[in-house]
């Protein structure tokens, strides 16, 4: 997901994102959840869609509070 971010591929990014983030939170996996919202946050600014982007951020927060 972060290579297709890198080289600026947002479309196939937010596809592996989406569904890097679903495995996660069906495992229960907090970290690797919070790192796919966090990734996320980030494609959907880059693309310029606020509403997603602050879901995603706001959810990244909330993960990473979790594993302190």
């Amino acid at each position: 997901t972060e290579a297709y971010f890198y080289i600026k591929d947002y479309k196939q990014a937010e596809q592996y994102g989406k569904v890097s983030y679903e495995m996660a939170k069906q495992t229960g996996l907090l970290q690797p959840q919070r790192d796919a919202a966090k990734l996320l946050s980030m494609i959907y600014e880059k693309q310029q869609k606020s509403g997603p982007a602050l879901f995603y951020f706001k959810e990244s927060v909330t993960l990473n509070d979790s594993l302190i």
